[in-house]
């Protein structure tokens, strides 16, 4: 009889002690001023490099989600000057736990501190999310540059003691020239061209570089920036959104970093759209969710130039009202 009452005790406390082992793993990390970990990105070629994190600051966005403050170094910021555009998306580690995805750096101020978003605000793209504040007050004072700042926004303000943020995305545009190249450029910061990769292996992965691409073919326009988490076919990146858009039906891509390149404005990755990969189903304040091995539906446009000899051109376009009005007319 005392022997089956130890069986029993035995196995409820296999079964209690199982059960705290997965909350435990399961539960979110409660992060704090001071903490330390690290990020990964690549900064050249297809290899993951891996940089140091602290966090300075916790940033309060009443009724949402928080944003951390972090500033960065190590062997791989030494080589890239800062946070760079297309490091969107890089995700951050502490104690070995994923705590959220590099987002954003700050106009006209160190590129070494920057804004990460928290990973339980990206898991919400799977469900829903709400429009963010204008302007979020930190919840505690730091001084950068010998300035104090009190709050953050996501758009221009003249208001003191504000950072303004910079998303670290970089958009990508190939076979644009001319007039509609520039009214592409009134509408998103886009970099230099640079010839497509399809030779370079890829790995879906923490810490790739990977695109939302609105047109290809001929021409082809994107963004690129880094990938944060896969679950499956499940994937998250940017820690921003690349339009805004919400529910959509994009091109979800494999890119290529050349280099990464250091500036004084800010430091940037000179990258390439390689292939599609999935489709992008949320685009929204708190970045992109996505589905590997399944493409959006698509629209494509032909078009014979008879001049100086017969040129055919070609674009494929996501089947997404804001895609069609905004660059059919362009390509």
């Amino acid at each position: 009889m005392l022997a089956k009452l130890w069986e029993v005790i035995l196995k409820r406390l296999t079964i209690f002690f199982v059960a705290l082992f997965l909350l435990m793993n399961s539960c979110a990390y409660a992060v704090q001023v001071g903490d330390f970990g690290i990020a990964k990105t690549t900064i050249k070629g297809s290899e993951i490099s891996t940089f140091n994190v602290e966090i300075i600051g916790i940033i309060d966005n009443p009724g949402l989600y928080p944003s951390y403050l972090v500033k960065v170094w190590g062997p791989a910021i030494d080589f890239t000057g800062g946070i760079a555009e297309g490091m969107s998306g890089s995700p951050v580690y502490i104690n070995g736990k994923l705590i959220g995805a590099i987002s954003a750096t700050f106009q006209n101020a160190d590129p070494h501190i920057g804004l990460v978003t928290p990973i339980e605000a990206m898991r919400t793209l799977w469900s829903y999310e709400k429009s963010s504040p204008k302007i979020s007050k930190l919840e505690k004072p730091v001084v950068l540059d010998n300035k104090v700042f009190t709050a953050v926004s996501k758009i221009p303000t003249d208001e003191k003691g504000v950072l303004i943020e910079r998303p670290c995305v970089l958009y990508y545009e190939k076979g644009f020239t001319g007039r509609v190249l520039s009214m592409l450029k009134k509408e998103m910061p886009l970099v230099s061209n640079v010839s497509s990769e399809t030779a370079h292996q890829w790995k879906a992965e923490p810490g790739a570089s990977i695109a939302v691409q609105f047109a290809r073919g001929s021409v082809e326009l994107g963004a690129v920036g880094t990938l944060t988490e896969i679950d499956g076919d499940k994937v998250l990146a940017f820690g921003h959104p690349a339009t805004d858009a919400g529910n959509v039906d994009y091109f979800l891509s494999s890119a290529y970093t050349y280099y990464t390149i250091k500036s004084q404005v800010l430091p940037f990755k000179v990258a390439s759209i390689i292939s599609p990969i999935g489709k992008v189903v949320q685009d929204r304040t708190y970045g992109i969710a996505a589905y590997l091995g399944t493409l959006p539906s698509t629209t494509t446009i032909d078009v014979n130039v008879n001049s100086n000899g017969e040129h055919s051109f070609f674009v494929q376009l996501p089947e997404s009202e804001d895609m069609l009005l905004k660059y059919a007319s362009k390509v």
